[in-house]
Order: C-alpha cells, then structure tokens, then sequence
C-alpha cells in the first residue's frame, strides 16, 4: 500500500523536530536562538502539512455532513430539524417513492421528531412521560398512523419485534411493489403508478410509506401547536 506524501512529510518533519528537541539543550546563545527558531518552524510546517492534508479534508466532509455536524443536530430545535433533516428526506423519497432507502430514511426522520418535541415540552415533566419512548407511545394511541411508523422504524432497526402486539412485526413487511386496486388505502394509490415503497399490515392492506411519513409529520406539527413549540 502507497504511503500518502502528507504523511512521509509530516513524519519526517516529526523525526527532525525530535533530534533537535533532543540536542538543543547543548546550545547557548546564538546557536541555541537559531535551533529553537528553526524547532518552531517545523512545527509550524507539521501544521501546515495536517490542515493540507486530503485525510483531513475528508474528516472535514463527514463533519459537514446533510442536516450539519451531529453536535448540531443534537442542538436543532423541533422545527430546525424539520426543516434540515424531515424534509429534505421526505422530499428525496416524493421524488422516488419506489426507492427503499429513502423511504426508510425518511421513516426514521419522522419518528425521531418525537423525541426532540419531548425534550423541547420539557422532558419527563413537561412531557408528562418518563422518557421519549414513552413519549412515543403517548402519540402512537393518539393517532393511528403515527403509531404505524413508529412500529415500522422499530421494525426495520431490530428486523423483527418479538414484544408486545405491534402494527408491523417484521422488517420483511416492507416491499417495492406496484400496488393493484383494492390493496391499498384509498387516496394513496394510482393507476398506471410506479413501484412504491409500501408496508403490508396482517389483513394484506398496503401502506405506501411516503403517506404514511405525510400524515405522522402533518400529527406531530400539531403537536407541536398544542404544546407551543
């Protein structure tokens, strides 16, 4: 493997900072003043050959990141993060309903709301729940089809739920299919349609995600109404 010319300059520049950190002590004077000045030099030269770096370049990508550094994210308020990381991701997936990525990507963005708008009410006392998970709960019997994302993004994250009786069992129930008449919920299907990314519940209805994620995002904004956030 090829070692990256940053990374032999900056070694070598190490090694002689090194000896010279070693000897300068048997320095007096105008020797001594020289060898620190040229010690300061390389250091500086390190630097330089660090911040040039195409290593650090990409470190700098990942930290620029979609939606911002995740110190960033962590620091979004509920409407901050709508409009950096659920829409952009709702977007991606109306533009390409038959493409899975985005509809799981957009799945977590919507269920991850939840929890910033319980820690934006006050957590567990202004929320009135022990945790966000809780929390999520608390939506889930409020409405319908929040509950049925939330349980798709358990799904999806642990590839089958084994607790409880949730909506969506298994990650398995999502499919990329062309949907015929009668499978789906009136209003989100067409004819002549595209494959779209859907969740086949128990009685064989399919969900197309993009208005599943619609109808959770249009629930939790009025949430957010509600509480003043």
């Amino acid at each position: 493997m090829k070692t990256c010319p940053f990374s032999r300059r900056i070694g070598q520049e190490r090694r002689q900072t090194r000896k010279i950190g070693l000897g300068i002590g048997k320095f007096r004077g105008r020797k001594d003043r020289n060898e620190a000045n040229r010690t300061s030099a390389l250091l500086f030269a390190c630097a330089s050959a660090l911040e040039c770096s195409p290593h650090r370049h990409h470190a700098r990508a990942r930290d620029r990141a979609p939606g911002g550094t995740e110190e960033e994210r962590q620091s979004m308020t509920p409407r901050e993060y709508i409009e950096a990381v659920v829409r952009p991701n709702l977007a991606d997936l109306e533009r390409n309903e038959g493409d899975i990525r985005h509809a799981l990507n957009a799945v977590h963005a919507v269920d991850a709301l939840a929890a910033r708008i319980f820690v934006a009410a006050g957590g567990r006392e202004g929320a009135g729940a022990n945790d966000d998970t809780h929390f999520r709960k608390m939506l889930a019997e409020q409405h319908a089809d929040f509950a049925l994302l939330h349980d798709l993004a358990k799904a999806v994250k642990h590839a089958v739920l084994e607790r409880g009786s949730p909506i969506v069992g298994s990650a398995s129930q999502v499919e990329v299919k062309a949907i015929g008449w009668g499978q789906a919920v009136w209003g989100e299907f067409g004819f002549d349609m595209p494959p779209q990314a859907v969740v086949i519940l128990e009685d064989g209805t399919h969900r197309v995600i993009a208005a599943v994620c619609r109808n959770a995002l249009a629930f939790l904004k009025e949430e957010m109404a509600r509480r003043g956030i």
